[in-house]
């Protein structure tokens, strides 16, 4: 009986071996037989700057899209009657105050013939057809602003650390309300901070 034990005892050890070592050589075996496989996936733009300035435009910012929504054209039906003011504003980051401590906007976009503070609206890849008989104004406490490049908004004290120079936008009416005619009324304006 102890012989027959013995004999079970080996059997059973050297299945156990085999069943242990057979699925680590099928998965070497399916490494090696299969090839990698790669795909072009794009471009990445890596984008930004390096700037000897008192303060850092925080990304936010830089990039910013302002919602002013829809407006109906019954809305706007009479010359210089604007939209409600949507707030936006300029985030400056990291600021150092001991040399300068006041920032100004200089804004540049497309304006309307004849008027340095009123954007000339554009299209949209989803609407090409552009509304009439309007404009579009940023204001800084409460005031319109030039965005033709020329000038530039009020300075602002700047604090040390972070500052925000808020501005508003909206749309204004160019002429009578028949002038007015609807369509997309999107605008694209650039920016330079100013210290001093």
């Amino acid at each position: 009986m102890c012989i027959i034990k013995k004999r079970f005892s080996a059997v059973f050890t050297l299945a156990a071996v085999a069943i242990i070592s057979n699925p680590a050589s099928a998965a070497e075996n399916e490494t090696e037989t299969k090839p990698t496989v790669s795909v072009q996936g794009g471009t990445l733009q890596m984008q930004g700057s390096v700037v000897n300035t008192p303060c850092a435009i925080d990304n936010d910012s830089a990039s910013q899209s302002i919602a002013l929504g829809q407006l109906r054209t019954a809305e706007i039906n009479d010359k210089n009657k604007v939209s409600s003011p949507v707030d936006f504003s300029i985030k400056l980051i990291g600021c150092a105050i001991d040399t300068y401590s006041k920032a100004s906007v200089t804004f540049s976009g497309n304006t309307l013939a004849g008027h340095s503070m009123a954007l000339a609206p554009v299209g949209s890849q989803a609407n090409s057809t552009v509304a009439k008989g309007i404009g579009i104004q940023i204001l800084q406490d409460g005031n319109a602003v030039q965005v033709d490049g020329e000038k530039a908004t009020a300075a602002k004290s700047l604090n040390s650390g972070n500052s925000d120079l808020k501005f508003q936008a909206q749309y204004i009416a160019m002429g009578q309300a028949t002038e007015v005619t609807p369509g997309a009324a999107n605008a694209n304006v650039s920016f330079t901070v100013n210290y001093q």
